[in-house]
């Protein structure tokens, strides 16, 4: 009896606990832009004009812009610059340039050329990875007879992993989307697993 309980308290949390943690997330990100936006906005407009929400669609408006003005070429030179300050400054050019290259990776293309899975055998085990490069460890002459790809080894339920350098020979090309095998290894492959067994 106590077993079967439980088994479906689990279960149960199974269900909530995502549900629950990616509406928080959604909560915390809308206050985050609401309140963010919803004081200049309070400055600008005429009094009574503030609604409530209004700061969640201007900040919406405000990413939608930014995004079409990065495409200008002298605004675009400005992004440059301010993306070289920050990457001078310390502590702050590590943390902005994780951040960076995760957006970039999650907002890239599936069929990106340096974006390919790839099975990676090591010790009678595969591996599955993402090549983000190709060329020689750094600092390193290329070798002519083959070549080198860097290959990103995330690891299961942790923002980490490994930049492994390999020859072309040894990664077996997988034929699965790139977010499909994120997703497979960051879950540690239970999300696809048969939820009913």
């Amino acid at each position: 009896m106590m077993k079967q309980l439980t088994r479906h308290f689990l279960r149960g949390l199974l269900v909530i606990v995502p549900i629950l943690a990616t509406g928080a997330f959604l909560y915390w990100l809308f206050i985050t832009a609401e309140h963010l936006f919803r004081v200049p906005l309070q400055v600008f407009l005429p009094e009574g004009w503030y609604i409530p929400g209004l700061g969640l669609v201007s900040a919406i408006a405000f990413t939608l812009l930014v995004g079409l003005l990065v495409n200008i070429y002298f605004i675009n030179l400005l992004f440059e610059g301010l993306e070289k300050l920050l990457n001078k400054l310390p502590l702050v050019k590590q943390v902005y340039s994780s951040i960076r290259d995760l957006m970039s990776f999650l907002g890239s293309s599936d069929k990106d050329e340096l974006q390919k899975v790839v099975a990676l055998e090591v010790g009678g085990m595969k591996l599955i990875g993402f090549v983000t490069g190709e060329g020689s460890t750094p600092g390193e002459k290329q070798a002519d007879d083959e070549k080198m790809l860097s290959v990103y080894l995330p690891m299961s339920y942790q923002v980490g992993g490994y930049l492994v350098y390999v020859p072309e020979s040894r990664c077996e090309i997988l034929d699965m989307p790139v977010r499909q095998a994120m997703q497979t290894v960051l879950t540690a492959n239970i999300a696809s697993g048969n939820r009913d067994s």
